[in-house]
């Protein structure tokens, strides 16, 4: 009997990378703590999850995603801000395009990129880091269980 593939409404659990075209992750889930989400909840942006549809559990892909396709936003110049460099570990490299996980008061996690040090100022971009750029998503489906 085939697996289930994955469809609109099933509970997936996958592994996966985002990364962008000089390898650096940005984003990652690992077997041992998958990503794990109903397709259509919104857990994983709809670019990135309609790329799913009709995989099977054990199956792997490589998708190549254009800057072109905007499926993480377009850039908004509002999300860039400047922070004073003391507001940041003093043994952490604040390199031009390293991302940085930022916690907000709420327990959430929000990620920045370094655009630039001023003197004592950072430019931080609260882009997604990936939007405006071509990027890989890499995927192992680990489990389908479809709605009943």
């Amino acid at each position: 009997m085939r697996a289930h593939p994955v469809a609109v409404g099933s509970k997936v659990s996958v592994e996966f990378k985002l990364l962008l075209a000089d390898g650096q992750i940005v984003d990652s889930a690992g077997r041992d703590d998958p990503l794990q989400f109903v397709v259509g909840d919104q857990t994983l942006v709809e670019g990135l999850e309609q790329r799913l549809l009709g995989l099977s559990p054990g199956e792997r892909a490589r998708f190549n995603i254009s800057a072109q396709e905007f499926v993480f936003g377009v850039h908004d110049d509002e999300k860039i801000l400047t922070m004073a460099r003391e507001e940041f570990a003093d043994e952490m490299e604040l390199d031009q395009d390293h991302i940085v996980a930022f916690d907000l008061p709420n327990g959430e996690e929000v990620l920045g990129t370094i655009r630039g040090l001023h003197g004592d100022d950072v430019e931080v971009d609260f882009n997604h880091p990936l939007v405006g750029r071509d990027f890989v998503f890499e995927v192992e489906i680990l489990d389908v269980m479809n709605k009943t």
